[in-house]
């Protein structure tokens, strides 16, 4: 199966996402193995991997913020869960947000916050 991993999350230059979980190919749940995401556009990144399943998808995994330029990062507040039959999959599309549009918090992250609260 090929799995695509896709987040929408505004970067600016020297910004950097990384996704881990419970997959060699994820890192394990170990963050200091967690894996670089491609870059798409200032508002998305992505990562794809082939996976080799047979009955069941039991996929746990989460997003990390890293600011190179300040030199910290920020791990997702919550573990993402994936459970599907993967025999019926042969490609995976997963579109994730860092924070869900329902939330409060969603709106500190959309742009106009980007000049009030820098």
């Amino acid at each position: 199966m090929n799995l695509t991993f896709k987040i929408r999350y505004r970067t600016t230059f020297g910004q950097q996402m990384l996704i881990c979980g419970n997959r060699p190919q994820l890192g394990n749940n170990d963050p200091d193995k967690a894996v670089f995401m491609q870059f798409a556009n200032e508002e998305e990144w992505q990562f794809s991997l082939d996976l080799e399943v047979e009955d069941r998808l039991e996929l746990e995994y989460y997003y990390i913020f890293r600011n190179e330029k300040e030199g910290f990062s920020y791990p997702e507040y919550k573990k993402r869960q994936v459970s599907l039959e993967a025999d019926q999959y042969l490609f995976l599309e997963l579109r994730d947000t860092w924070s869900s549009p329902g939330l409060v918090d969603y709106a500190f992250d959309t742009q106009v916050f980007d000049v009030l609260l820098p």
